[in-house]
This record gives C-alpha cells, sequence and structure tokens, in this order.
C-alpha cells in the first residue's frame, strides 16, 4: 500500500518535471528561433527605412508670446 503511494508521488514529480522542461524549452525556441526567419528584410535594417521628414509652414502664425 504505501510502495504504490510512494510509486505515484514520483511518477506526479517525474510528470510535472517533463512537462516543465518541455514548456521551458518550447518557450525558449518560440522566442529565439522562428521570428528570426520570418522578419523581413527590410525590419533589420533600419539604416535603410526612411526617415521622417518635417517641413516648418513659412506661413504659420508663431506661438511665440514676448
Amino acid at each position: 500500500m504505501e510502495l504504490e503511494k510512494v510509486f505515484q508521488k514520483k511518477f506526479e514529480r517525474k510528470k510535472f518535471f517533463t512537462s516543465a522542461g518541455i514548456g521551458l524549452a518550447g518557450y525558449f525556441v518560440m522566442k529565439s528561433f522562428p521570428f528570426k526567419f520570418i522578419k523581413s528584410s527590410k525590419l533589420l535594417n533600419k539604416d535603410d527605412q526612411q526617415k521622417v521628414k518635417v517641413h516648418i509652414n513659412s506661413l504659420a502664425v508663431s506661438r511665440k508670446n514676448r
């Protein structure tokens, strides 16, 4: 009777650590591996992207009050 309880506890512990290990390994794989290859090359090279150009309207009224 006691022997069966010990085996049951060992089996539950083994299942827990197995599932925790698989989950942790899956997390690290999903975090690093597939997204490197899915991203487009434009997103990886930020220097190639166009920068935002700001033009000041010369006809606008100034807000500076002195």
